[in-house]
Formats: C-alpha cells, sequence, structure tokens
C-alpha cells in the first residue's frame, strides 16, 4: 500500500566522495533518469569526509521512508569489514536496493615516476621499500583496497597517502601529474581524459578482461599480476526499517531506469556493465563482498606483533600504537600488542599529552608484563631498549633489537620518528614474507 504513492515528493541521494568523481556522476545520471521517470525531483546531495563516512552516517540516521537514499560504491561493503567503531553499522543500518553498475580500475602514474609497465612500479618498490606513495579516495573506499591488494599480490610496501577533507579528484590528478603521488588506482572513465592527452600513463586495468575504453592497456593480470581482478562496483542502499514495498518499488524502478537507453548509453562511454540482479541477489552479493573482505582483513594469530620495551611499557606502547596505525591505514591485517619486562604503573603526563596529539589515548592503559604465551602467538617480537637475551630465552619466535630509539621522555619528536621509520621497514619485511 504504501508503494502505491511513492514518491510523493523530492527524493535525496546521498553521495559520500565528492563533486565530479565517477560514484557522483552516476548518481546525477540516476536521478536524471528516476526523476522522468516519477515526475518528481530527484537530487544529488554530495556529503563528504572520513573517507565515506560522514555520507553514510547521514543516511543511515535518515528517515527509513524512501525519501533519502545512499548511492555508493564497493567501499560501503568493504567498510563492514575494515572498521569497528563506526558511527552506524553498514549492513545492519542499510537495506541493499539495487547494483548499478561495474567498471575496472585503472592503475595510473605520472610521467615524472619514471616507470611505464607494471614490471617497472613492482621493481621500483621493490628497489626502495616503502618509498613510493599511493593515493585513494579514502580509508576503506575502492581505490584504497584495490591498491593495497595490488601491493599485495605484487609483494611491495607503499606509503598510503589519505586525501584531507578538503581534496578533491581533480586534485588527486594534479598529485599525480606533478609526483607528489607516485601512483594510484581511479575509475577509468575518470581518468580517460588525462591518459587520452598523455598527463597519466595507464599501466594496466583491475579487471580480467580488457576495457574497450582502452583495448591496448593489458589487465594487470597479463601484466605480470597473475590472477589478479578487482572490479569497481557501485550501488543504491536505502535507511534500514525503510517498507518492504517501498524497496520493491525503487529496486523496480531502478532495473528499469538502467535498462533504458540512456543509462545504458551512459554506461558504455564509461567504461561499465550493468550488474543485472535482483534485489534479494544484491543483498547476497554485499554481503559475500563484506565477507570476502574480512578474509582479507582480518589478523591470525601469525600476524600479531609483540613490542617490548623495559619500564612502563612506553616506548612499546608508542611503537604498537603507530604499528597499528599505519598497518590499519594501508588496510594491513598485522596488529600489535605492547608488553614490559619489568612494568610499571602509569604513562607519564607529558607522553600522554603527546600521544593524545596524535590521536592515541592512553586512557584506562594498563602496562602488562611480557608472557610466553604472547610470544606463542607472534610472528615477530620487536625489542625496544633492552638485550635480546632478557627475552630471547622464553620464545622460538623471531626476535629483533631496535637499540637506537631515543627516549621518548627526553625527544618524543626524536623517539617517534625513530620507531615510525622502522615501522615502515618492518611492515615491508612482513608483507613480502621476510
Amino acid at each position: 500500500m504504501l508503494a502505491q504513492g511513492y514518491p510523493a515528493k523530492a527524493v535525496r541521494l546521498i553521495e559520500p566522495f565528492g563533486v565530479g568523481g565517477e560514484s557522483d556522476l552516476l548518481a546525477r545520471a540516476l536521478a536524471q533518469e528516476l526523476s522522468a521517470l516519477w515526475h518528481r525531483p530527484v537530487t544529488v546531495e554530495n556529503i563528504t569526509g572520513v573517507g565515506v563516512e560522514a555520507g553514510s552516517a547521514l543516511a543511515a540516521k535518515s528517515p527509513a521512508d524512501g525519501y533519502t537514499l545512499l548511492v555508493s560504491t564497493n567501499a560501503h561493503a568493504y567498510s563492514a569489514a575494515r572498521w569497528q567503531n563506526l558511527p552506524y553499522d553498514p549492513v545492519k543500518d542499510f537495506i541493499p536496493i539495487a547494483a548499478l553498475m561495474s567498471q575496472p580500475y585503472v592503475l595510473v602514474t605520472g610521467k615524472t615516476a619514471g616507470v611505464s609497465t607494471v614490471g617497472d612500479l613492482v621493481a621500483a618498490a621493490q628497489a626502495k621499500p616503502a618509498a613510493l606513495t599511493f593515493g585513494s579516495s579514502g580509508l576503506a573506499t575502492g581505490t584504497h583496497l584495490a591498491a593495497e591488494k595490488f601491493n599485495r599480490a605484487a609483494g611491495i610496501m607503499a606509503l598510503h597517502v589519505a586525501p584531507g577533507p578538503t581534496d578533491t579528484f581533480a586534485g588527486a590528478i594534479a598529485n599525480l601529474v606533478a609526483g607528489h603521488i607516485t601512483y594510484r588506482m581511479m575509475p577509468i572513465s575518470f581518468i580517460l581524459p588525462q591518459i587520452q592527452s598523455g598527463q597519466l600513463i595507464p599501466l594496466g586495468v583491475s579487471t580480467a578482461r580488457r576495457s574497450t575504453l582502452l583495448p591496448e592497456v593489458p589487465t594487470i593480470s597479463e601484466a605480470g599480476i597473475a590472477g589478479f581482478d578487482f572490479p569497481a562496483w557501485h550501488g543504491v542502499w536505502a535507511p534500514a526499517g525503510t517498507p518492504a514495498s517501498v524497496i520493491e518499488k525503487l529496486a523496480k524502478d531502478i532495473r528499469r531506469v538502467l535498462a533504458g537507453p540512456h543509462l545504458r548509453d551512459w554506461l558504455v562511454r564509461h567504461g561499465g556493465e550493468s550488474m543485472a540482479m535482483t534485489q534479494p541477489e544484491f543483498t547476497r552479493f554485499v554481503l559475500g563482498e563484506s565477507d570476502s573482505a574480512r578474509q582479507q582483513i582480518e589478523p591470525s594469530a601469525s600476524q600479531m606483533i609483540v613490542f617490548v620495551c623495559e619500564h612502563g611499557n612506553v616506548k612499546s606502547l608508542i611503537g604498537a600504537s603507530f604499528f597499528n596505525a599505519t598497518a590499519k591505514e594501508r588496510g594491513l591485517p598485522f596488529r600489535a600488542v605492547s608488553r614490559g619486562v619489568t612494568p610499571q604503573d602509569g604513562v607519564p603526563a607529558k607522553i600522554a599529552e603527546s600521544l593524545g596529539q596524535d590521536g592515541i589515548s592512553v586512557a584506562g592503559f594498563r602496562p602488562l608484563a611480557v608472557t610466553a604465551e604472547d610470544f606463542s602467538k607472534a610472528a615477530r617480537v620487536i625489542t625496544i631498549g633492552i638485550d635480546v637475551a632478557a627475552v630471547a630465552g622464553a620464545t622460538t619466535t623471531p626476535v629483533e633489537a631496535w637499540n637506537d630509539i631515543p627516549p621518548a621522555s627526553v625527544d618524543y619528536s626524536a623517539s617517534k620518528a625513530a620507531l615510525q621509520r622502522h615501522i615502515v621497514e618492518l611492515l615491508a619485511r612482513l608483507q613480502a614474507g621476510k
């Protein structure tokens, strides 16, 4: 009954990536067709910030009446596996309505990077671990995880440069052209003009088949990373609690306009393919994508790192905290814990303040003594400022000493810088299986 008069007023599509991006362009094309079908205004609002969190959170908290919808990408499914502290639940707070399209990402770089093939890029990254940088649309977005999957498949380590709240797609291209970012995965249609003009160099497409828009560009699999296949996909979601009759009408009408000549031609021009799924099929697809991402992201016991220092766990706390932040930012599965040989209570106020400025809270921190059980679960033990022999006897796990870390109580910045340098090198080795 509720769907008979729907929509009776304007419908709002929330797009969380920003003006000019592929998601925005697709949302606007969809809005135009739905508006013509319904004879009601359909508007697009770009709500950006914190990856896709700001826009998705607004959509989740909107009335569940069908008048506020979310147009997003695979990033929405991945965030369900990636984050535990979101202000919304990507699964429980949304109902998948319709799949829109899939399309390749293109692995691109600028001329100043000095590489022209996937092999060149891999060789450059292996020659200088963590010296190269890559960009994305935000943490846990499709562009981020596509690049991280490429890095893992290629056995390389690079620094992820996440966008700021005011960064744009145009700025991302400018950073590639200028060499501020070494490489990036980007939707094919968005960077096609820059590729055709020679500003950007395409190294490979992310799908199993070549794109008709760039038939001369090999797939990443053809270029040497066997089996690589990571398409971008887009869909529409409604807030949980939206009436089933409204969901059914939305799914039916969206599939109708997708099959129409205007959107069909739009997909072809943008290198996309329609995803012919019913609403239940799309729901199962989204859950499957979340599960797949979770399997890639969740750490195993063999991916745990134990940081150990002498007193109070301060250096090991800083080391573990920065290690976890760096691994999380880059989508790597490794996690670290902080331990001490003879731990003492409390974190000095000055250190606590400095950690807080770096986004690390010590509220409720309890220094823990290192145990044999910690080592039995660890992939690596890192000792900071203590004799390796003090702990090496407790485990057969590889132990390495970082003895060049200045005391944090004397020079926090220098201590932090030294730890971060070691952490980047350690992550590169861990990712390479060394």
